[in-house]
């Protein structure tokens, strides 16, 4: 065999052994399932109800370079057992049992960090601002930090006379 076929192999044999690393420092995953069984009986009106419920959170952060991360959590199947209309199909099988609250794109720089799309914000002692919306959020840090944020939370679109209705923004900074 040839000494340059002998290279190429071994070179070929690095790449491959080294490409799964890389993709593990890339991604992320995580998650959490949840199932909980609910009963409640109101003595004075003879009131009996109970339900079960599960929700399968998974969620990762995607680092795509230094500096460059993108972040995402969906909520799949979270409802009801018998959700639906009955069983006929499963609960949690329909299009709409599933919930992005997270997916957005962070951009860190120095003592600089942006993140825009769907995102929570929560501000206050006792979360003044606790929204899920998405928009852009600004955090510098130094010896006076400074925070700020921008979110449309209701696109309200155009009314039944094709008049534009004004939009919905929350938007606020914190020092």
């Amino acid at each position: 065999m040839s000494r340059f076929l002998k290279v190429m192999i071994v070179l070929l044999a690095i790449a491959a052994m080294a490409t799964p690393v890389m993709a593990e420092d890339m991604l992320s995953l995580g998650g959490q399932m949840r199932v909980r069984g609910w009963y409640t009986d109101y003595d004075g009106d003879d009131y009996t109800n109970s339900w079960m419920d599960q929700r399968l959170r998974i969620g990762g952060k995607l680092s795509i370079a230094e500096g460059v991360s993108i972040t995402f959590r969906t909520d799949i199947t979270e409802t009801n057992w018998g959700a639906n209309g009955g069983n006929e199909y499963g609960a949690g099988r329909g299009g709409d049992t599933q919930q992005w609250d997270r997916a957005h794109i962070d951009l860190t720089k120095g003592n600089i960090h942006v993140r825009a799309g769907q995102q929570y914000v929560g501000y206050g002692l006792a979360q003044t601002i606790n929204s899920q919306d998405a928009g852009i959020k600004v955090d510098v840090s130094g010896p006076v930090s400074f925070s700020a944020f921008w979110l449309l939370d209701d696109d309200n679109g155009v009314d039944t006379d094709d008049s534009p209705v004004a939009d919905s923004y929350l938007y606020g900074a914190n020092v």
